[in-house]
């Protein structure tokens, strides 16, 4: 990582300062809603204040300051790094999150305005992900999805005696990769260290003591999270509703990956859920 610290399992790869490439992507989707979220709420402050009759030259040089281009950049950078990384489910759990992001934005004042800093980002990301990445690579790594697929599926299916043996109480938080030492059937490479969907992993080693309270916060976070949505009526409502798109990329992603193990995503998780729940009278 950062050619210098050699990761200790065989045959990771490393992304940035991430020893697998889908846990960076789902830092990603964690955080690149929400700056784009911050971005929207950011202009439309701007545009409330603009000069009546002004031209569209004084209008958007009166929306692009600094804090704008910088917010606009990092967006794109980010989206450009995750494409990158070319993580599948990163690229599916991005899109997922900007389906929520335009569903939330959809009956908002200012929607248009802030479809048009979308596209203007995803334009920025396009234009330099054809520059940073060959195209090949990327229809490589699409072609290549049946065959990651049918690789995830034998995985759930070795893990689904554990899951069996220890309905009540799994096997304990962690202990996954261990219990899998004795489990594993099929012959495969790598030993399974994960099983590559984070509800299957939770019922494994929590069973139903944790797999019913897991189950029952999901619901209670996404119904807290669509009041706080639909009772804000400020600016922070942008912010909120990335951050709520972040969480949903995430939650689909988890179909396939344990990207919320890594700690900085377990931490990144709680502050976005936390800006989601927040109320400005609280």
């Amino acid at each position: 990582m950062y050619w210098r610290w050699k990761p200790v399992e065989e045959g990771a790869p490393p992304f940035g300062p991430f020893v697998d490439r889908n846990h960076f992507a789902t830092w990603i989707i964690l955080a690149a809603p929400l700056c784009l979220g911050y971005l929207v709420a950011h202009v439309a402050a701007h545009t409330r204040h603009d000069v009546p009759g002004a031209n569209w030259r004084r209008s958007l040089l009166h929306v692009l300051d600094a804090r704008a281009i910088w917010l606009a950049i990092s967006v794109s950078m980010m989206l450009v790094g995750l494409i990158a990384s070319l993580s599948r489910s990163g690229a599916v759990g991005m899109a997922v999150a900007l389906v929520v992001a335009s569903a939330a934005g959809a009956t908002r004042r200012g929607a248009s305005a802030a479809g048009r800093w979308i596209m203007l980002a995803l334009g920025l990301t396009l234009a330099t992900a054809a520059i940073r990445v060959n195209p090949q690579t990327i229809v490589q790594r699409v072609t290549s999805a049946g065959g990651a697929a049918q690789d995830r599926v034998a995985i759930w299916r070795e893990t689904l005696p554990v899951v069996r043996d220890f309905w009540l109480t799994g096997t304990g938080a962690g202990t996954f990769e261990t219990v899998m030492l004795a489990y594993q059937r099929a012959p495969a490479p790598f030993r399974i260290n994960a099983a590559h969907n984070h509800y299957l992993q939770v019922a494994a080693e929590g069973g139903l003591l944790l797999g019913i309270p897991v189950v029952a916060l999901i619901v209670l976070l996404a119904r807290a999270g669509l009041e706080r949505l639909a009772e804000d009526q400020s600016g922070m409502y942008w912010v909120k509703a990335g951050a709520m798109s972040g969480l949903a990329g995430v939650a689909v992603q988890s179909v396939w990956e344990t990207g919320l193990t890594t700690p900085a995503n377990g931490v990144l998780a709680a502050i976005v859920a936390a800006i989601m729940l927040h109320r400005a009278n609280d």
